[in-house]
């Protein structure tokens, strides 16, 4: 059977087996055991990955995606919600209020994004998040050199 479960077959329509699916299994087999474990383990640590630190976003969505899409169901609504989860409060309420927003409704439907879409959505969100934070940090330092100037005169 390939990846999509259709039977691999020779000239003669008998069907074969993968032989490299088999040789890693046969390998890695006395390494790790069951690789039904490593599944559950998987969708375990993807439920606990969390995105710290804006700075930190470009490992997060490289180790989300890697994990999440070694799976079967890799495309199902929770696992773009929990993608969003992951992420700091600010920036992944920030996120959902700008997809209800553009939406028009109060209820996400994340059947109708890709991860794609989503990553493009954080990468904006946090670039405006980073861009408040600077002008914020300027207007104080403004203030400050005012209170400075006003103070001398």
């Amino acid at each position: 059977m390939d990846e999509d479960n259709v039977p691999i077959l020779d000239n003669l329509e008998n069907p074969q087996q993968d032989v490299v699916a088999t040789l890693v299994i046969a390998i890695t087999l006395p390494f790790i055991g069951d690789p039904s474990v490593l599944g559950d383990k998987n969708a375990e640590l993807l439920s606990n990955l969390k995105c710290k630190k804006l700075s930190d976003f470009q490992w997060y969505k490289n180790t989300f995606l890697t994990r999440v899409l070694l799976r079967q169901d890799s495309n199902q609504p929770f696992w773009k919600k929990q993608f969003l989860a992951g992420l700091r409060t600010l920036l992944g309420d920030k996120v959902r209020n700008k997809i209800r927003d553009s939406m028009g409704t109060q209820i996400i439907d994340y059947d109708d994004f890709t991860y794609g879409e989503l990553i493009s959505i954080v990468q904006q969100e946090g670039l405006r998040i980073c861009q408040d934070l600077k002008l914020q940090k300027h207007l104080k330092w403004e203030l400050k050199i005012t209170k400075v100037e006003l103070g001398s005169l």
